[in-house]
């Protein structure tokens, strides 16, 4: 309640949905409310207790009433493209996938801002082996939310299916970022890596794999074997903080291979995986 008041809402608020629940527990031994408020049930203490809160805090503040009946009747619109969604699903599990498909387009019609029924379409073309659309539809799923790993998850698959020599592997579900000098000087080192700048000659791209962890690829093109290798990572943590840290690649990175290091780092959002950036900052040619 201080919060809500900090926030500028009236904390009256909270009396009122305590005595709600209240009223809604009455004569009811178990419902929708039982499960929701396990573990705080409604009672009169409760009522209590956030009138003598409310009495110390300031009065008046947003209700929010007519906010809240915009956004719940936005909700009743869509509904039926929920409604329609489920029941696609339905028919997808049971094999019906013209009905599927006709169902999946009829919620996309209603909503076409929600990425689940686009990843709808895209396990229905999945089935039918159109792996290129299922991708398009699983894109964009990744678009509408970039935040449902579950996309990304298919989308990978996917690219296993079609043979995507770099999305196949399964560290690719999100897009690859690569560190890879250019030019005149850059060839050279290709061939005698003795430069200063070890991103150079070195490539380096990020990814996530299945589990959502953060990895790293490495690939030494060069005719020599590498050791040393230490990579400089910088990614935003969840309060918008700049982050630093290293990672070692232990033992030597052979001529032409590739390895890949875990870095650490799992289940970060789509947000704040576009934040981060990596490159290699020391390696040395093995003795």
């Amino acid at each position: 309640m201080k919060y809500m008041s900090r926030a500028g809402y009236d904390p009256q608020g909270a009396v009122t949905l305590q005595k709600t629940f209240v009223e809604l527990a009455k004569g009811r031994r178990r419902n929708w409310l039982t499960g929701l408020l396990a573990s705080h049930p409604p009672s009169q203490e409760r009522v209590e207790n956030n009138m003598r809160t409310a009495a110390t805090l300031p009065k008046g503040g947003i209700i929010g009433v007519k906010r809240f009946r915009q956004k719940l009747a936005h909700l009743k619109r869509v509904k039926p493209a929920y409604d329609a969604y489920d029941k696609g699903r339905k028919a997808l599990a049971e094999g019906d996938l013209s009905q599927a498909l006709r169902l999946a387009n009829k919620a996309i019609q209603i909503e076409p801002k929600e990425g689940h029924f686009c990843a709808l379409l895209g396990d229905i073309e999945g089935k039918r082996q159109n792996f290129r659309a299922a991708k398009r539809h699983f894109d964009k799923a990744i678009r509408l939310n970039g935040d449902f790993f579950y996309y990304y998850l298919k989308r990978a698959l996917l690219n296993k299916y079609l043979d995507n020599t770099l999305a196949a592997h399964r560290y690719c579900l999100l897009p690859w970022r690569s560190i890879v000098g250019r030019g005149k000087s850059s060839r050279k080192s290709l061939v005698n890596p003795r430069g200063g700048n070890p991103g150079q000659y070195l490539r380096l791209r990020t990814g996530v794999d299945l589990f959502g962890r953060l990895k790293a690829e490495i690939s030494n093109p060069t005719q020599h074997d590498m050791r040393g290798v230490v990579i400089a990572v910088q990614y935003q943590d969840a309060r918008g903080r700049s982050r630093q840290f290293k990672r070692r690649l232990f033992g030597v990175l052979l001529a032409g291979r590739t390895r890949y290091i875990n870095l650490g780092l799992r289940n970060l959002p789509a947000k704040r995986l576009r934040t981060v950036r990596t490159q290699v900052i020391s390696a040395r040619i093995a003795r």
